[in-house]
């Protein structure tokens, strides 16, 4: 064996123990006779100690080691005088008495860290080196613990896991088939599953009532962000079983998963919501239900009222802003008139001149573009600090107090006459109003609703429809002209 304990394993209680461990070089640091270097293997890292005047020898060789390079050491567990209590072998570390170097590296074109210094195409190009780092071997071993428990939880339930065939007929239908040549049939091909769909009912029909695999699945689809040629599912079918009985076993699934490996008890039922609800309140089928501003169905009130937008609209919907009731229609141009940024999708399929052109369009309007791909994820994981950068420095919303002077006129000052002009022109002759009027910003929400009060309290209102006022006619108060809406 090349080593006896693992680099994640030692503690306090293991001083005075000579053991051998054999691991990657993480980091090397020399402070004047004494060099440090850490270990680390895939249980955790550990603490080297190598002293100059204990063995210069020694010493002299460790300082030539660099990171991830791949050694062996012999040496004695003692107590570290400045304790790490961040890792759990903080409290211990290694004298070496033997050092023994199994692989030389060069150096690595990114650091083996959970804040790495690599760009995503870097680490790919060296996936090896990048499966070193904690935060990817933590999926890794989430993954093997997940699939442990979905066997152990299924087996309960008496599934029995069944290993379908890969190279199978090609589908009649969904995605399109990866083929594989025939060596031996000449001209003819297998296909890769999509799914085990056909091969799992056939275990149906033959008395196998419950069925799981977590099975691998080929579609020769184009990309994007959800969605990958290869993927791995967890299938299951099951016999003599009704819809609640299928939901009742997954969702027993999902809690024993969440309290296994997050030691989280779930006792409460799953929230459950119908497919004619999901778009009804959310415009999808697979909603995000931590948003709870939820769709509102206004065809009813908005059509059947001369409105052309509305009555020609297919679907008139809204989301309630709670607690923007009250902005003026200052605060609503406020609004827009903030910095925004427009982000161009699928640029991945776009040419660098189309990019470009569209570019020099937004931007020669003042606002910031962002070219993105969902499916590459170029520039997906930079536009979150972007907003957050450009939220952080905007000032708040502004409110407006409203920029008129509302006029106290006396009771017996509200008189008034309407005089018909045209066919569909009306004049209002009404000096009080006109003082209104003068006073106030139209422009404005609060003052135009003023406004309208006066002439809705006074009886305008009542009396234009009367004489057969329509909509659009055109009235006049003074030098003032607007159209009548109902």
């Amino acid at each position: 064996m090349y080593r006896t304990r693992t680099c994640g394993d030692l503690r306090l209680a293991d001083e005075g123990l000579v053991i051998t461990l054999a691991g990657w070089v993480q980091k090397t640091r020399k402070m004047g006779g004494m060099t440090f270097v850490d270990i680390r293997d895939r249980y955790g890292i550990t603490q080297l100690v190598f002293n100059q005047e204990v063995d210069a020898a020694l010493c002299e060789k460790a300082n030539k080691l660099g990171r991830e390079y791949v050694i062996q050491v012999t040496g004695t567990v003692r107590e570290r005088s400045s304790k790490n209590p961040n890792i759990p072998t903080g409290e211990i570390e290694i004298i070496v008495s033997e050092l023994n170097v199994l692989n030389a590296a060069v150096t690595p074109p990114f650091t083996i860290e959970d804040d790495t210094d690599g760009g995503d195409d870097l680490r790919m190009k060296y996936r090896y080196l990048d499966l070193r780092r904690n935060a990817v071997r933590k999926n890794l071993e989430l993954r093997h613990r997940m699939a442990f428990e979905v066997r152990n939880y299924l087996d309960k339930q008496g599934f029995l896991e069944v290993e379908t065939p890969v190279l199978v007929n090609s589908t009649p239908e969904g995605a399109r088939d990866f083929v594989v040549p025939s060596r031996m049939n000449p001209g003819q091909f297998y296909a890769l599953p999509q799914s085990p769909q056909t091969l799992k009912q056939l275990l149906m029909v033959s008395g196998f009532d419950r069925y799981f695999q977590i099975v691998k699945c080929f579609r020769d689809e184009d990309l994007r962000a959800d969605r990958q040629p290869e993927f791995t599912q967890i299938d299951c079918e099951m016999s003599f079983v009704e819809q609640e009985d299928v939901l009742n076993i997954f969702e027993g699934m999902a809690k024993h998963l969440f309290k296994v490996i997050r030691g989280i008890d779930i006792k409460e039922a799953f929230p459950r919501i119908s497919w004619h609800d999901a778009m009804k309140y959310y415009g999808s089928d697979k909603p995000d239900l931590r948003f709870d501003m939820k769709f509102v169905e206004l065809m009813d009130i908005m059509k059947g009222h001369g409105f052309s937008v509305f009555d020609n609209a297919a679907y008139v919907g809204g989301i309630c802003a709670e607690g923007a009731a009250s902005y003026t229609r200052k605060q609503l141009d406020a609004l827009a008139e903030r910095p925004q940024i427009v982000v161009g999708n699928k640029c991945d399929l776009a040419t660098k001149e189309q990019i470009e052109s569209f570019r020099s369009y937004v931007e020669g309007k003042g606002l910031t573009f962002v070219p993105i791909s969902a499916a590459t994820m170029q520039g997906v994981r930079e536009l979150p600090g972007l907003v957050y950068n450009r939220l952080k420095d905007i000032p708040p919303v502004p409110v407006f107090t409203p920029e008129y002077k509302k006029p106290e006129p006396k009771a017996n000052d509200r008189a008034y006459t309407i005089q018909r002009m045209e066919a569909h022109v009306w004049s209002i002759d009404a000096p009080w109003l006109e003082y209104i009027l003068a006073g106030s910003n139209v422009d404005d929400y609060e003052s135009l609703q003023y406004f309208q009060r006066q002439l809705d309290e006074s009886g305008i209102l009542t009396e234009l429809v009367e004489k057969g006022v329509q909509e659009n006619d055109t009235i006049l108060i003074g030098e003032y002209q607007f159209d009548y809406i109902f």
